[in-house]
């Protein structure tokens, strides 16, 4: 499958998949623009389309890492960029602004090509 899986609290199961399509949806509501929200409209029948001027990219906190130890609100992300979920072990988190960052966190951010 393509996507992160979603396990069951005890980390046994899978109950489900983030896909790349469910992020794009979630950033064209965020973003709110016309053509965004049009460019994610296919989606809903299912039919993969991607988000026009956007690349979805992770990024994995190193030991070293500047970001580590910061809050996420507080990274200084690239410019137009959004950070859509982190990756804690096995544990997706949703991209709380006051989320500490640890290493070996791993960042999805959806930025502009």
């Amino acid at each position: 499958r393509d996507g992160l899986p979603v396990l069951s609290e005890d980390g046994h199961r899978v109950e489900g998949w983030v896909t790349g399509a469910d992020v794009l949806r979630a950033m064209a509501g965020k973003i709110g623009t016309a053509q965004a929200r049009a460019a994610v409209a296919p989606l809903a029948e299912g039919a993969p389309a991607p988000l026009p001027g956007y690349l979805a990219v992770e990024v994995t906190i190193g030991p070293a890492s500047p970001a580590a130890g910061r809050k996420l609100g507080d990274v200084a992300w690239p410019s137009g960029s959004a950070p859509v979920s982190v990756l804690r072990g096995r544990e997706l988190r949703s991209p709380d602004p006051v989320l500490t960052l640890a290493p070996g966190d791993r960042v999805a951010l959806l930025v502009p090509r």
